[in-house]
């Protein structure tokens, strides 16, 4: 387990990255108001592993990509 410090620094590294590429700005804000009973018990985590490792989910995700592009160029031309 990590300490609060660590999480907070990269938490706000990341965001100052995101609002450093436009991703996040102050213009719009969000909340969540699903009617779901939170637990954030440390006694309630479990660890869980990803199906399948970074590079396979990676090029599945940029093989999705290239069909959308490829089918939405398609609709293009059709048009």
């Amino acid at each position: 387990m990590y300490p609060e410090t660590v999480f907070e620094a990269v938490f706000t590294r990341v965001f100052v990255m995101c609002v450093e590429k436009g991703m996040v700005n102050g213009h719009t804000q969000a909340i969540d108001s699903a009617p779901i009973k939170a637990n954030a018990s440390m006694d309630s985590l479990e660890l869980k592993v990803p199906k399948e490792d970074l590079e396979s989910h990676l090029h599945n995700i940029r093989h999705i990509s290239a069909l959308d592009k490829k089918n939405s160029n398609k609709k293009v031309k059709e048009e």
